[in-house]
């Protein structure tokens, strides 16, 4: 209640009934805290292009199955502002697989697979945006003109 994660989460762990459902319900409380805090701290690295350091606080949060697909998200973008677009399409696939309705996130892999010439799979992740976008702006302008040009 006092929002002290770090002393909850060391008194969680002297707890032994690990299977009683409070405490599951606390465990899970305090780990999605501390990975939002983490997730917090990897997109200020981001900002300040620190992508090492991004890259280790999201590397460490999937490793510990922490933060959902979200740190996939983020490591995603990392791997993009590197030019590592092989990657970048690898973590945005991961993404897609655990929640298929963030429409940004086929926008990226369409961007990533143009960026790697495999424009055929470039264009079927354009179309499944605009497929799921709700609004005209700069992304669906620049994938309907990407899906002509590939015509």
């Amino acid at each position: 209640n006092q929002n002290d994660i770090k002393n909850a989460d060391k008194t969680v762990k002297r707890i032994t009934d690990k299977e009683n459902p409070k405490v599951k319900e606390m465990i899970e409380y305090i780990n999605e805290q501390k990975s939002n805090t983490k997730l917090s701290e990897a997109a200020e690295k981001y900002e300040k292009k620190d992508y090492q350091g991004a890259l280790t606080i999201l590397n460490l949060l999937i490793n510990e199955k922490l933060g959902g697909y979200m740190p996939y998200y983020y490591r995603a973008m990392v791997y993009d502002a590197q030019g590592k677009y092989k990657e970048a399409a690898t973590d945005y696939e991961k993404v897609k697989s655990k929640d298929p309705a963030i429409a940004l996130v086929y926008y990226s892999l369409g961007v990533d697979y143009d960026s790697l010439k495999d424009f055929e799979r470039a264009v079927q992740n354009y179309q499944k945006f605009l497929e799921l976008s709700t609004e005209e702006n700069d992304y669906t302008k620049y994938a309907r003109e990407r899906i002509k040009q590939s015509k």
